[in-house]
């Protein structure tokens, strides 16, 4: 077995029995059976507590030890509906490709936003023909629009973004008293005096007769308290709405926890409910302050386009540079 297939092997492996646990009694629903569902239970009064207590130093602490914030989370591997938007969104992409920097993006005009015209980037001009490069060497049989049309599907940020944010925001709003909301929305456009994410990362190579491909994107997102987006008079948040739909989605959190191989139609329908409201706010040109607290999310992918196998993480942490008074956001 070639040592690619072993470290996706392995990954995987990790990460099942990461989620393996015995058949659960309501008690243990209620409280959580399996670590990550305990380090929930456990997390979710004390981020009420210290925000209640406006403990910013207690938050950062407390979100920055592993064993309250697991820092590594499994994720279902990506898939995009509409490949040709996925095409625009990456075109507009800064990117490390093998290690060569494509960090010039031109601003995306309205007619390419809308996808009335085709777009294109040198980035992806090259991603395009080390696809065929590779799978014209010997012993490789793959469909180079094939492989290029796999790795659109781990380029677009916006899906990505959207999977960090609904399984973080599971981990960091307490009992409503806190919001998480991305810190770029728009990413293809380039506004004057914004700064631009970070670049997408893609490792593409051939090992064992197989094309395999790592693929990372990182997000900056932030936690807001609740009581300072309500002074800034938003419909999004009046009335305890952000309350009640942390309050409804933490046991539904808990319980896909406990039960990760059972979809939950009702955790998925509040998970999205959520999403709105935040993406709501993201929209709103009332949020000009700093978030409260930054957070730092990391969506990993390694795929084996030979064997059909990947394995999908998402890595938060809490980063000091962004959290001490010094740090200037743009």
């Amino acid at each position: 077995m070639v040592a690619a297939d072993r470290r996706l092997e392995t990954g995987n492996r990790s990460l099942l029995e990461s989620n393996k646990q015995p058949a659960m009694t309501s008690h243990e629903r209620q409280g959580g059976n399996t670590p990550r569902a305990r380090a929930l239970a456990n997390l979710i009064p004390k981020l009420s507590q210290y925000t209640r207590g406006s403990d910013r130093r207690q938050i950062i602490r407390t979100l920055s030890d592993p064993k309250q914030l697991p820092a590594l989370h499994n994720l279902q591997s990506v898939w995009v509906d509409d490949i040709a938007a996925a095409e625009r969104e990456a075109a507009g992409e800064r990117a490390v490709l093998n290690g060569v920097k494509f960090l010039q993006v031109k601003s995306a005009s309205a007619s390419e936003v809308a996808g009335d015209m085709p777009v294109d980037s040198y980035f992806l001009q090259t991603l395009r023909e080390i696809c065929g490069h590779l799978c014209d060497m010997e012993g490789v049989f793959a469909d180079p629009m094939a492989l290029y049309g796999g790795l659109l599907n781990r380029l677009s940020r916006t899906v990505c973004e959207r999977d960090a944010l609904q399984l973080a925001t599971n981990y960091l709003c307490g009992k409503g008293e806190l919001v998480l909301l991305p810190l770029q929305r728009r990413h293809h456009v380039n506004k004057e005096g914004v700064k631009c994410p970070e670049p997408v990362e893609v490792e593409l190579y051939v090992e064992g007769g197989n094309v395999h491909s790592k693929v990372s994107m990182k997000h900056e997102l932030g936690l807001y308290k609740r009581l300072d987006l309500d002074l800034l008079n938003l419909n999004v948040t009046k009335g305890y709405r952000w309350n009640k739909l942390v309050e409804a989605n933490n046991p539904l959190a808990l319980e896909e926890l406990n039960s990760p191989s059972a979809p939950n139609k009702e955790a998925l329908s509040s998970a999205s409910e959520m999403r709105r409201v935040q993406y709501e706010l993201v929209k709103s040109d009332k949020i000009k302050v700093k978030p409260w607290v930054f957070v730092d999310a990391e969506v990993v992918e390694m795929i084996n386009f030979g064997s059909g196998k990947s394995v999908r993480t998402l890595h938060l942490s809490i980063p000091d540079t962004k959290n001490t008074g010094g740090y200037v956001m743009k």
